[in-house]
């Protein structure tokens, strides 16, 4: 073979040209170097962050953010803690229960039927729309031949052109969590499919019979069943109406009205939770001393009720889901054919019918009251305001605007 010859200046030009070569190469491979990889304290700082955003994200209903977070936190689950994994996995599954594809039905202004999942059950929900009522069901009965009531098939009614809607709710605690009226009108949504479902799960002969021959009985299970059911299930920016909203009742303390025994039932359940460990609930408050005036427990549910932090936690969300879960499933039955007693331990409880709390009363409010010295001894009890400290009420208006309840007002 012949050895390739250049003349002198090409011999520059290819000696030049190899050289050029060889710092495109070089440069290459700078160029495409691999960045040195964040250290472990930046990528645990990284997912701290990343898991603060997804937090807030959840406890404002903010979906969207929600959605866009949920591959990268789920993508840093090695930096995140034991019981953050766990609060991300629990978020993902209650995705289908804030947002069901049935959801779009709600808000219909004709009368609808659809089918509704909750508590893990299908049901058919009948639906007809009142833009005056606040929410209510509505029983259909079918009788026989004899004028004998043998099923009932409820109806459930809220107002749909609340649904969604950014209109502020009215109150000191609608002020203090921005509450909406689309997020109390949620509330309501999910209260009454609450009452649906328990008409149409539990068993035709014993609704019937209940439905017939003891209406009181009925009337406590329907609304003690119906909130727990909202509890569970509506958004966080909703679920604490459920217990707010009920203030109005714990104040008027109408007994053995279906809606105050039921409100009284839940608050001595989550009273119970709150106390025993008060350590899970940061964002709970207690009494600096124990009620000396009016019933014990309502006094004490009333202060915890209205002095409930506006920033709680994703961890506080979920163990106030999986509570009521949790308590459902054990004792749901139990209370639906002890006629509405509900217990967290032997003799410690509360009856719903008034003939039967009398003997759990006397226990009931000394429980209370040993509990409530222990968090006052041990400083986890609020301050008692200073002397001549105007203390306001902090409660949440009925579901309607403000110009409505100015209206109601003057009438």
């Amino acid at each position: 073979m012949h050895e390739c010859q250049y003349p002198e200046s090409k011999k520059w030009w290819a000696n030049w040209g190899i050289a050029l070569l060889l710092v495109v190469m070089c440069g290459g491979v700078a160029f495409g170097a691999v960045k040195p990889r964040a250290s472990l304290e930046e990528r645990k700082a990284n997912a701290a962050k990343t898991y603060a955003e997804y937090e807030k994200a959840y406890l404002s209903n903010d979906w969207d953010k929600v959605e866009a977070l949920s591959r990268s936190v789920r993508g840093m689950s090695g930096f995140l803690k034991a019981d953050e994994k766990l609060a991300v996995r629990r978020v993902q599954s209650y995705m289908k229960i804030f947002r069901p594809k049935w959801w779009k039905h709600v808000s219909s202004p004709q009368p609808i039927t659809f089918d509704v999942n909750m508590w893990g059950n299908k049901f058919t929900a009948n639906y007809a729309p009142d833009k005056e009522q606040v929410g209510v069901q509505m029983v259909l009965e079918r009788r026989n031949r004899q004028g004998r009531v043998i099923d009932i098939l409820p109806v459930v009614s809220w107002r749909p052109q609340y649904i969604n809607s950014p209109t502020p709710a009215v109150g000191e605690l609608a002020d203090l969590h921005k509450i909406t009226m689309g997020n109390y009108v949620e509330v309501i949504v999910r209260h009454e499919l609450g009452h649906n479902y328990i008409t149409t799960r539990l068993p035709k002969e014993a609704v019937v019979e209940l439905y017939r021959y003891h209406g009181e009985v009925y009337g406590v299970l329907q609304e003690f069943y119906a909130d727990l059911t909202a509890l569970r299930h509506s958004t966080p920016k909703a679920m604490r109406i459920t217990c707010w909203a009920r203030l109005f009742e714990l104040d008027h303390g109408d007994k053995g009205e279906s809606h105050y025994e039921a409100s009284v039932a839940i608050g001595f359940l989550l009273l119970h939770e709150f106390m025993s460990h008060p350590d899970k609930w940061p964002s709970v408050h207690f009494p600096g001393e124990v009620p000396q005036e009016g019933d014990v427990m309502i006094e004490t549910v009333k202060y915890v009720y209205e002095h409930w932090d506006k920033d709680w936690s994703l961890a506080e969300d979920i163990r106030l889901r999986e509570f009521v879960y949790s308590y459902l499933k054990k004792n749901g039955e139990k209370v639906f054919r002890s006629k509405g007693t509900v217990t967290v331990s032997r003799g410690l409880g509360y009856a719903m019918m008034i003939a039967n709390d009398y003997k759990l009363k006397a226990k009931r409010d000394k429980w209370i009251s040993d509990q409530l010295k222990k968090l006052i001894a041990s400083g986890r009890a609020d301050k008692l305001p200073e002397e001549g400290e105007v203390v306001t009420p902090m409660r949440l208006e009925r579901p309607y605007e403000r110009r409505e309840l100015e209206q109601m007002k003057k009438q």
